[in-house]
Parts: structure tokens; sequence; C-alpha cells
């Protein structure tokens, strides 16, 4: 029966809720829930409290709180229902839904923020295995080159051009040894 009442009311908000981007963090929660209630909504809350007055729980802070809960998306969705971060309070009023709302916007942005800082710090001397990974690209552009090396006979390594320099020599002066005999 209570959602037969507050039907005219959702009915009335709908079209508005409908027009609002679900919040997904794109900018501070208080901002984003002040412009939904204030700007969206608080045309509606004479009838919310008439409705409200004349049956106790038909528009209560909890039928609220389901309200702007359904206006949530991306990473804040599913909305828990007991928050995590503030010692597993109930989240059933639209200002319990702000403070969980305010925690998970930090812990996302502290987040962000800290993974950025950490891009952009890392070079060559302070990315973790960093030796390692210098070693194995070392051995592996040895390997390649030795294979281009062998097989199309480049010299591309300067190991490789003295090391043939040295066999050509080798060859040459063997070549003299015979020649002489």
């Amino acid at each position: 029966m209570a959602d037969a009442r507050r039907l005219p009311v959702l009915n009335l908000i709908a079209p508005i809720l409908a027009k609002n981007k679900p919040y997904t963090g794109q900018e501070p929660p208080d901002d984003y829930l002040d412009r939904l209630i204030h700007q969206s909504i608080s045309f509606a809350q004479g009838h919310m409290t008439v409705i409200e007055n004349a049956n106790a729980g038909d528009f209560d802070d909890a039928v609220k709180c389901n309200i702007y809960k359904a206006q949530m998306g991306g990473k804040y969705l599913p909305v828990p229902a007991q928050d995590p971060y503030n010692g597993n309070a109930n989240i059933n009023t639209p200002d319990t839904l702000r403070v969980w709302m305010r925690s998970h916007y930090q812990r996302e942005t502290e987040r962000t923020f800290s993974f950025e800082l950490q891009i952009s710090d890392w070079n060559a001397t302070n990315i973790p295995f960093s030796s390692f990974f210098r070693d194995v690209s070392a051995q592996l552009w040895t390997s390649v080159m030795d294979v281009l090396d062998q097989n199309f006979g480049f010299g591309l390594r300067k190991e490789t051009v003295s090391q043939e320099m040295v066999k050509r020599k080798e060859k040459s002066s063997k070549k003299e040894e015979r020649s002489e005999r």
C-alpha cells in the first residue's frame, strides 16, 4: 500500500532523476548529492513530507536513501548495506549514504593518485627488479644479434665484428703459411 501512496511523487521526480548522470566519482560526493537533493528533488519535498506525515514510513529517510542509491554507478555499485569504512554502520539514510560516499571517494581518489605517483616516479634506477630486466634485455639483445649475425651475416655487434676480424686474420695468416711452404 505504501508503494501506491509513493507512486505519484516517484512519477513526479523520475524524469528529473533520469536526466542526472549516475554518480561514478566524477565530482566530490557532497557536490553531487547537494545538486541531486536541492536542485532535482527539492521541489517534491513538500509532497514527500505530506505522505510521510499521513503514513509513517511511506517517505522516510530509508526510502529517500534508496532513491539516491539508485543514482550510483560504476565503482560505486553496488552500494553495500553496511559501511565498511565507518564501523559497519547501516547505510539507510541520506546522511549515512553521504558518509559512505565520502569515504569511498577518498579511497578511490587516493588509490588513483598513488598509482599515478608510482608511475611518474619510475625510472631506470627505481623500477622494481630493474637490474633483472636490464640483464634479461641485454641477454635477449645479444641472442637476437647472434642469430642475425649467424643467419644473415649482418655483423652488427662489436664483439661479432671483432671476432670476425680475428677469424679473418687467422685465416689469412694460415693461407700465408700454406703459400710459404
